[in-house]
């Protein structure tokens, strides 16, 4: 059942490949999705955030670039999350 679990999420790679031009996007442009914006408004200097079930890590990479003072450790099981470290 694990495997199961696992070969689906890392065929999906939730929440989705990106590029780097989809973090300069939202960096110019900021981030408009409701879910985005809530967890925006928690994120403060000096802060450590830990994102378990990160999928590609595209949310972390997108929040660490917008805050380079905070510290963002993403984990997931599937292999999705090697395509965060391209």
């Amino acid at each position: 059942m694990k495997s199961t679990i696992k070969k689906f999420y890392s065929d999906l790679q939730f929440p989705g490949q990106y590029l780097p031009q989809t973090m300069r996007f939202y960096q110019d442009h900021g981030v408009h999705n409701r879910y985005l914006q809530e967890i925006d408004k928690l994120i403060e200097p000096g802060i450590t955030v830990l994102d378990v079930g990160c999928g590609t890590g595209m949310l972390s990479n997108l929040f660490a670039t917008r805050y380079p003072d905070v510290e963002f450790t993403a984990l997931d099981f599937s292999d999705s999350i090697d395509y965060g470290h391209r």
